[in-house]
């Protein structure tokens, strides 16, 4: 144990772990925003142009995919759940549905 004089402040360990975290913390919304750019723009064009999906679901990925990069970012994140979900019931349905011949 060091002795101080009555001046001298005692150094302060966490900082520089704190800046890094805070700093990471920031670093993440790039990535992930466009992720969900490409993700959701790929699956809207895939939707409109095959037909396997309804257009109208394609279209509001195409739209949801253009507020990845904008500061309502968690609009394209809950919207893209969303039409997960819906997708995946919606082509659960038609897999479990009789086929016609």
């Amino acid at each position: 144990m060091q002795r101080r004089s009555p001046g001298q402040r005692e150094p302060a360990s966490g900082a520089p772990a704190l800046s890094l975290r805070a700093d990471s913390n920031n670093a993440d919304f790039l990535p992930f925003s466009m992720g969900m750019l490409v993700f959701l723009m790929g699956f809207g064009v895939a939707i409109v142009r095959h037909g396997a999906l309804p257009r109208w679901m394609g279209w509001g990925a195409i739209v949801i995919s253009l507020t990845a990069i904008t500061p309502a970012f968690f609009v394209a994140g809950i919207g893209g759940a969303i039409l997960i979900v819906v997708s995946s019931v919606m082509l659960a349905m038609r897999a479990r549905s009789p086929q016609r011949t």
